[in-house]
């Protein structure tokens, strides 16, 4: 079995960028592979992104950098 792996070409910057993008965000999909840093979670930016994600329906996997250096995106199928 073969896995397609879609990578956005759209780039969000900004204080305001997941809000104000929320809708083309949504448009990616339905499952979201999220690879972070620990410096977002301590932010608050990624709950803000699961936020984002939960109100658009759409499962979320994500995974640290200390976690693992290579992400499985066979979870994501799950």
């Amino acid at each position: 079995m073969s896995n397609r792996f879609t990578n956005p070409s759209m780039v969000f910057l900004g204080s305001q960028a997941l809000a104000s993008s929320a809708d083309d965000i949504a448009r990616l999909g339905k499952k979201a592979l999220v690879v972070t840093g620990s410096s977002a979670i301590k932010t608050g930016s990624f709950q803000h992104l699961c936020e984002l994600l939960h109100v658009h329906d759409a499962s979320i996997y994500y995974t640290t950098q200390k976690e693992s250096k290579k992400p499985c995106v066979t979870r994501v199928h799950r």
